[in-house]
Order: C-alpha cells, then sequence, then structure tokens
C-alpha cells in the first residue's frame, strides 16, 4: 500500500510499479579534446555526459600546464 498524492487516495501495489524495463540502446556523446583525445560519454537523458563535455570545452581555451 502506498498514498498517491496527485489522487489522494491509498493504492495497492499491483506489480507493475517494480515491473522490469528494458534498457534503451543510446549513442554515446563523443568529442574531440585538444585534438588528441577522442573522448566518449553517456548521452542523455542523463546529465554527467553533456556536463563532462562541456567543461572539457571551457578548458581547451585555457593553458593548464602553466
Amino acid at each position: 500500500m502506498y498514498y498517491d498524492a496527485a489522487s489522494k487516495k491509498v493504492v495497492a501495489y499491483d506489480g507493475h510499479e517494480t515491473a522490469p524495463s528494458a534498457a534503451r540502446k543510446r549513442e554515446p556523446v563523443c568529442i574531440i579534446y585538444r585534438a588528441s583525445f577522442y573522448i566518449c560519454t553517456m548521452s542523455p537523458p542523463s546529465s554527467g555526459g553533456i556536463a563532462i563535455a562541456q567543461s572539457l570545452g571551457t578548458l581547451e581555451n585555457f593553458e593548464l600546464s602553466k
């Protein structure tokens, strides 16, 4: 049993709440970093891959070896 806030009712589990779902195959997000590295990360809906790509794009504008 659980409380469904949208309907404001107590509802019994019927199995669909925990039913296994199929994983979707998604293409990775790939970037070229500093003309030497080909980096691939997770694609959306995961935001981590996009965040890494944007961060590396920003870092390309700075000389990090100094």
